[in-house]
């Protein structure tokens, strides 16, 4: 009645027509049977659509994972190829490590952590392998302390610290133990500061990551 008396008032009424969701549900009240038909349809869409770009998004890591796999094995082939050309030729490991390592460094630029550090344990496992052939070579020895540095640094990009720290380690060892000739005695100088370096960087994250007092 109010309404009723403000309309013969010529004053505002109260009453609106029913919004979209009103209509909505008075018709799906009065056509159950097609209002239910609709609402599974559209749910089955929905499904279908996000089935299908789990389906795309599953299968396009499944080619990414496959094209990393390939470039890893093509990579470790090649390195493995020139050790084959002469094993007892100690510049064939170095340049199988140094290969290697370059390899690396386009997977990570593809995108590939795990291939790059795959591959730069391989450079450090042909040099390894150089030496122990080569025991009593110097610089075969050399050589590998440059190798384990390199992929300390690698392990330090990928946030691998307590892998890094046994590397520098290891490197440090070998190099205290080698007697080189004086033509290597920059090489060796500057792949000491480079380990020392990496250890300054190690302290530096460390006191930086430890909680304030």
């Amino acid at each position: 009645m109010d309404d009723l008396a403000a309309l013969l008032a010529q004053q505002p009424i109260k009453a609106r027509p029913p919004g979209l969701i009103k209509q909505g549900t008075r018709w799906a009240n009065r056509n159950r049977g097609l209002a239910a038909g609709l609402g599974f349809t559209a749910t089955s869409l929905i499904t279908l659509m996000v089935a299908s770009l789990w389906f795309a998004k599953t299968q396009r890591e499944l080619r990414i994972v496959a094209d990393q796999e390939k470039r890893r094995a093509q990579a470790l082939d090649i390195a493995t190829r020139i050790i084959g050309f002469s094993r007892d030729d100690r510049s064939v490991y170095r340049n199988a490590s140094v290969l290697s390592m370059n390899l690396a460094e386009i997977l990570i630029s593809l995108g590939d952590k795990e291939g790059f550090l795959a591959i730069g344990a391989n450079a450090v496992k042909f040099q390894r392998e150089g030496a122990s052939r080569l025991q009593d070579d110097t610089l075969s020895r050399f050589w590998l302390a440059e190798r384990l540095g390199h992929y300390a640094h690698m392990c330090l990009r990928m946030r691998k610290t307590e892998d890094a720290i046994k590397l520098i380690a290891e490197a440090r060892d070998l190099i205290a133990r080698a007697q080189l000739p004086e033509s290597h005695h920059q090489q060796c100088g500057m792949l000491l500061q480079s380990l020392d370096q990496m250890e300054h960087d190690i302290r530096d994250a460390s006191k930086a990551e430890s909680p304030q007092t």
